[in-house]
């Protein structure tokens, strides 16, 4: 169970000025006492948060079952106007870290968007998302991958409107609801996580803060591994048991529509050398299509 993962931090101190308490205790997470509660602290053009996409599928997978799951967006970019952010200033030093990024963690990403149609901000999306979230998680994270696939692979600027309402209504939202939300409640909504965030003393994204029934909480940053995340899981309920899926990389695909490689190696947990092969032999068959990066590949299910 990963003992010696170094990333994860126990949270200590909860009672004393408690912005966990708040975060956890005031709305329905509160309700599942025999659940974990996990908050994640991300955001739609985090380039490490992308990296670990598999890791937090295959979590809620093996484990969806105990956790109740909290996204909070942590405001990775308002704007560039003072913005100065580990080395970055401007928008044209996101090309170099996103490729350093993908590169890192074997990831496919274009990056190319910085150079074509660059964001000017992080908070359209992260708006876009928290809607979603308003129809029902499933909805969130839908669009929160949507969103991610558009800017890392098809250098999509989802800083605009017609992106973002374009996005949302592939993956069946209620437009008319998405709009209301979006102009009326997501701003306030946003404002409060990034302050969240800040209460929580969140310093690099993604971050994971994991907690039981009996306030023990764990967090880990960044590094995202997934031997660590469920050391987590099991030091806060040792009972736990996980639940089984189809590891096959064609239920993978299906059940997905779209994958990068180093996702299918966490979720079919196989090698990288293996997880390609299989890849290769689905494409070979016509049932996928492969896109090519120099930091890794993007699957992409036929029909």
């Amino acid at each position: 169970m990963a003992e010696n993962c170094l990333e994860i931090t126990p949270v200590q101190d909860y009672n004393k000025a408690d912005p966990f308490q708040f975060v956890f205790d005031s709305d329905v997470l509160s309700s599942s006492e025999n659940k974990l509660q996990l908050i994640l602290i991300t955001d739609p053009i985090c380039s490490t948060a992308w990296s670990f996409e598999g890791e937090l599928r295959r979590l809620r997978l093996e484990y969806g079952h105990v956790i109740d799951f909290r996204v909070l967006m942590g405001g990775l970019l308002r704007s560039w106007v003072d913005y100065d952010r580990g080395g970055i200033n401007k928008a044209s030093d996101v090309f170099c870290h996103w490729k350093d990024v993908g590169d890192h963690f074997s990831v496919p990403l274009s990056a190319e968007v910085w150079k074509k149609d660059p964001l000017s901000s992080s908070f359209p999306s992260s708006k876009a998302v928290i809607c979603a979230f308003l129809q029902g998680n499933d909805f969130g994270f839908k669009l929160l991958r949507v969103l991610r696939e558009a800017v890392f692979i098809f250098d999509q600027n989802i800083s605009k409107m017609d992106i973002l309402i374009e996005k949302a209504n592939s993956i069946g939202l209620d437009i008319a609801k998405f709009m209301d939300d979006y102009n009326n409640y997501a701003s306030f909504i946003l404002e409060g996580d990034v302050q969240k965030s800040k209460d929580l003393g969140i310093k690099l994204l993604p971050t994971v803060i994991l907690s039981n029934k009996l306030k023990e909480r764990f967090k880990i940053e960044a590094n995202l591994d997934y031997a660590c995340l469920e050391s987590m899981v099991y030091k806060l309920m040792p009972e736990v048991s996980k639940q089984h899926y189809d590891t096959s990389v064609i239920s993978l695909i299906s059940r997905y529509n779209s994958l990068s490689t180093k996702e299918v190696t966490v979720l079919s947990q196989q090698s990288w050398a293996r997880a390609e092969q299989e890849l290769n032999q689905l494409r070979e068959l016509g049932l996928v299509d492969l896109m090519e990066f120099s930091t890794g590949n993007f699957w992409i299910k036929k029909g």
